[in-house]
C-alpha cells in the first residue's frame, strides 16, 4: 500500500515541478499576457535554503515542532550558498528522494498526532473532504512555498486520486484509512516539493518598480530573503500580510523593517546562529560528532561550547571581541578533561582560552593525527581574512628541498625556502604555527621549539605567541571586521555585491566603527541599510 501511495505522490511532486518552471530568472503572473509579463519583470535568482531553515518552515507551516527522522541532503558550504543564487539552480534525483523521504516522514508524524493535525484542519483526518482539505492547505501551502501557493486544486485532486487508487488496488481499509493517507500523501507531496526548499532571491534591491505586481513580487521575494538571513525561518504572517502589499518597495519600509527584525531579540539570535555556523564551516564539526571516531564525544560537546559562544557574542555589545577573546564556556566532562579544568568550570584561563580560535570547535578540524599549522593557517586567512589561497597549479615542482621525514616543522621550513612553495606558505604557515601549544582535540601540549627550524609566528608582519595573542591582534584589526561583514551579507542575501554595493558596504562598516554599540544588530542593520 504503501509503495502504492508513494509512487502516485511522486508522480504528482514532479507534475507540480513541471508546473514551477525551476530555472526561470523571473517571477510570471498568471492570466497575463506575454508583453505584461515582461512589464511587471522583477530580476531574481533561485536559492536553495539551508537544513535548518527547512526544518524551520515545515514547522512553521504545521504549527508542529517536529522534524525528519530520515537524513536531509547536506547543506551547501559557505561559497556554494553564494553560487546557487543563480538562475540554473539544479538539485540531485539524490537530493529530490531525500526531500521526498523527509516529507512522508513528517507528513507521517503530523497525520498520525490528533492534536497536531487539529492545529490546521478543523476536521479529523479520517473525516476529510475537499472543503475541509483546501481550507488547512490555504494556511499551509503559503508558508510551505514562500508566499506562492496557488495550486489548493491541484493538491485537492492528489487527494480525491489517492481515494481512487486504494479504493481499487488496496483491499481492507476502511474510508477513514483511505481518507488519512490521501492527507498524508498531499501534505508530503507539498513539503518534498522542491518549492518547498527554493525561493526566488532578489539580485538587486533598487531599480523600477511601476506596477503593484512588481511591487508585490519585489516585496515578497525581499521578505523570504530578510527573514531567512536574519530569523533563519520563514516570514510570519505578519511580514507575509506586509509583503502581499507591496509596501517593502519603499526604501523607508524597509529600514523600519530591518530595524524591527534585528531588534527582535529571539529570532535574531537564531539567524546570527546560523550565519555563523555557514560562515565558520560548522557541518565539518557535526560531520565529527555524527561519526563513530575518536573525537565524537569531543566534537558534540565542542559544538554546544560554539553554540553558547555565539549566543554570548549575539547578546554582547560588542560582538566581535566577544567572539574571538571570551573566555566563558559551557562543558560536559569530556571537553572539561580536554581543556583540563572541571566540567562545572564556568571560564577557562585567559592566558590561553580567549575565543573561538582556542576552543576544540576550531582546533580539532585536523583529525586526530599532528596539528598541522597549514590548515590552521589556512582556515584563519579564508573565514576571517577574506584571503583565500587556491591550491598549488598542476605540474608545479613541490618536492625541491623537501624532505623524506616525519618531521613537519624541517617540512614547513624547505616549503617556506621553497620558491615554489613560499608564495603561499609564508601567507598560512606563520599564521597557523603559533598555535601548536594546542593538541589535535584542542588540548594544551608542550610549545615546540620552532626558533631551532627557524620558523616564528606572526599576524600582520607582528609576531605573536599563543592563540589568545593572536585572536588580540585580529580583533583589534579592521581587516577582520570587514571580512565578517561582506560573509555576513553574501551568505545572508545569497549574492555577491556590487561594486556600488561593496562601497555601501565600506561605509556601513565605517560608521559602525565610529558608532558607541559594537553589538551585532547594529552591524548587520547598518549593512542592511547601506545596501537597501
Amino acid at each position: 500500500m504503501i509503495r502504492i501511495i508513494v509512487t502516485l505522490a511522486l508522480s504528482f511532486m514532479l507534475a507540480s515541478c513541471m508546473k514551477w518552471d525551476g530555472k526561470k530568472k523571473y517571477f510570471s503572473q498568471a492570466g497575463t499576457s506575454t508583453a505584461e509579463s515582461l512589464a511587471n519583470e522583477v530580476p531574481t535568482t533561485l536559492r536553495r535554503i539551508t537544513k535548518s531553515q527547512y526544518l524551520n518552515t515545515v514547522r512553521a507551516a504545521l504549527g508542529a515542532d517536529i522534524t525528519s527522522r530520515t537524513p536531509l541532503p547536506d547543506d551547501p558550504t559557505k561559497d556554494e550558498l553564494i553560487a546557487i543564487a543563480t538562475r540554473d539552480s539544479v538539485f540531485s534525483l539524490r537530493d529530490a528522494e531525500l526531500y521526498s523521504n523527509a516529507g512522508w516522514d513528517m507528513a507521517g508524524q503530523f497525520v498520525d498526532s490528533p492534536t497536531l493535525f487539529s492545529t490546521r484542519f478543523e476536521c479529523a483526518c479520517g473525516d476529510m473532504t475537499k472543503a475541509c482539505l483546501s481550507k488547512g492547505l490555504d494556511g499551509i501551502g503559503p508558508v510551505l512555498f514562500h508566499g506562492q501557493f496557488e495550486d489548493s486544486a491541484f493538491y485537492g485532486q492528489l487527494f480525491d486520486d489517492v481515494l481512487a487508487k486504494l479504493t481499487k488496488d488496496v483491499g481492507g481499509l476502511t474510508p477513514q484509512q483511505m481518507n488519512c493517507q490521501g492527507v498524508r500523501t498531499v501534505l508530503a507531496a507539498l513539503i518534498g516539493s522542491p518549492r518547498s526548499f527554493y525561493y526566488d532571491n532578489l539580485l538587486a534591491f533598487s531599480g523600477n518598480l511601476a506596477t503593484d505586481i512588481q511591487k508585490q513580487k519585489f516585496s515578497t521575494s525581499l521578505a523570504n530573503q530578510l527573514s531567512y538571513f536574519l530569523w533563519n525561518s520563514p516570514p510570519d504572517r505578519e511580514l507575509m500580510n506586509l509583503a502581499e502589499s507591496g509596501a517593502l518597495a519603499d526604501p523607508e519600509a524597509r529600514i523600519k523593517l530591518i530595524r524591527s527584525m534585528v531588534d527582535n531579540p529571539n529570532r535574531f539570535k537564531a539567524g546570527m546562529k546560523a550565519l555563523f555556523d555557514d560562515w565558520l564551516a560548522m557541518h565539518a564539526v557535526e560531520k565529527v560528532a555524527s561519526s563513530t571516531n575518536a573525537q565524537e564525544t569531543i566534537a558534540k560537546a565542542a559544538l554546544v561550547e560554539f553554540d553558547f559562544l555565539v549566543s554570548k557574542s549575539v547578546e554582547s555589545t560588542d560582538f566581535l571581541g566577544t567572539f574571538l577573546t571570551s573566555n566563558a564556556t559551557v562543558l560536559d566532562a569530556n571537553l572539561a578533561a580536554v581543556y583540563g579544568v572541571a566540567a562545572n568550570a564556568t571560564t577557562l584561563s585567559g592566558t590561553d582560552r580567549a575565543g573561538f580560535l582556542t576552543r576544540s570547535a576550531f582546533l580539532l578540524r585536523a583529525g586526530t593525527g599532528a596539528t598541522s599549522p597549514t590548515k590552521r593557517g589556512h582556515y584563519i586567512r579564508g573565514h576571517f581574512l577574506c584571503e583565500d589561497i587556491p591550491p598549488p597549479p598542476p605540474g608545479l615542482d613541490l618536492t625541491n628541498g623537501v624532505p623524506n621525514t616525519d618531521d613537519k616543522y624541517q617540512i614547513i621550513k624547505a616549503r617556506l625556502d621553497n620558491p615554489n612553495c613560499k608564495g603561499c606558505h609564508a601567507q598560512l604557515d606563520p599564521l597557523g604555527i603559533g598555535l601548536e601549544g594546542y593538541g589535535p582535540n584542542g588540548q594544551t601540549i608542550a610549545f615546540p621549539n620552532i626558533a631551532t627550524y627557524q620558523l616564528a609566528a606572526s599576524v600582520f608582519d607582528q609576531p605573536y605567541s599563543g592563540g589568545a595573542e593572536l585572536s588580540n591582534l585580529l580583533v583589534k584589526n579592521e581587516k577582520v571586521l570587514a571580512c565578517f561583514a561582506k560573509n555576513a551579507l553574501r551568505i545572508g542575501l545569497g549574492k555577491k555585491e556590487t561594486p556600488e554595493e561593496q562601497e555601501a558596504i565600506e561605509k556601513a562598516v565605517e560608521a559602525f566603527q565610529a558608532g558607541t554599540s559594537k553589538s551585532l544588530n547594529e552591524l548587520i542593520f547598518h549593512l542592511l541599510n547601506g545596501i537597501m
